[in-house]
């Protein structure tokens, strides 16, 4: 007596939370894809954020990314780049940074100074 009582109270709870179940599970499936694809596109913005294919020290080699910074060069750490400097449409009026010491290193190693030196 107490067994038929039974089995049917607990098949009128089972059925309920076994059609539920399903529809819980999608539902937190579709959640969950909705957390990652926003927190995708929020990694992505910041990304897109980083300066470096814009910047007159960016080479385009990709052993030597950046003249100034190789080590953060397309990083999250470049981001806020005080020695970002934006390209122009005539590039070939930027100074390297090699071209503009040149000078100041061939005033140092010029023959007079070798002189004064050797003095």
């Amino acid at each position: 007596m107490f067994q038929p009582v039974f089995v049917h109270l607990l098949q009128s709870l089972i059925v309920p939370l076994c059609s539920l179940l399903p529809w819980g599970l999608g539902l937190l499936l579709i959640w969950q894809v909705r957390v990652a694809t926003r927190s995708g596109v929020r990694y992505l913005q910041r990304l897109h954020q980083i300066p470096c294919d814009r910047c007159a020290f960016y080479t385009g080699e990709y052993r030597l990314k950046c003249t100034l910074h190789p080590l953060t060069a397309f990083s999250e750490t470049a981001i806020g780049c005080r020695d970002f400097e934006p390209t122009t449409a005539d590039s070939s009026r930027l100074v390297s940074p090699c071209a503009a010491h040149a000078e100041v290193i061939a005033m140092i190693a010029s023959p007079p100074l070798l002189k004064l030196r050797a003095k």
